[in-house]
């Protein structure tokens, strides 16, 4: 069942306690920086980590596939906490055209 779809990745859930996500790597030059960005990933943030399933062509594009355990949000993410924590560490928010 088709849940979101955001930039990056379309999230589909699996079961109750998972989720298949799709990516088809927009935002990486190389699918191995897909692949290392999903290992700096793993070794983060262990307790939401990905497994790999493998790769399907959709819609004439190479997707790759993974499976993460169904997170439940408890709490809405305040956005401007966002935001000061990463100006803080010297992040700019900035859009290019």
């Amino acid at each position: 069942m088709f849940i979101s779809e955001g930039a990056e990745q379309r999230v589909y859930k699996l079961d109750d306690f998972n989720v298949i996500k799709l990516n088809s790597s927009i935002f990486y030059e190389y699918w191995l920086d897909y692949f290392n960005n999903l290992l700096i990933h793993n070794f983060f943030f262990s307790s939401t980590n990905y497994d790999f399933l493998g790769f399907k062509m959709i819609d004439e594009q190479l997707c790759a596939i993974v499976k993460q355990q169904f997170v439940i949000a408890n709490e809405t993410t305040n956005l401007q906490s966002v935001r000061s924590f990463l100006e803080y560490n010297s992040f700019r928010n900035i859009r290019k055209n």
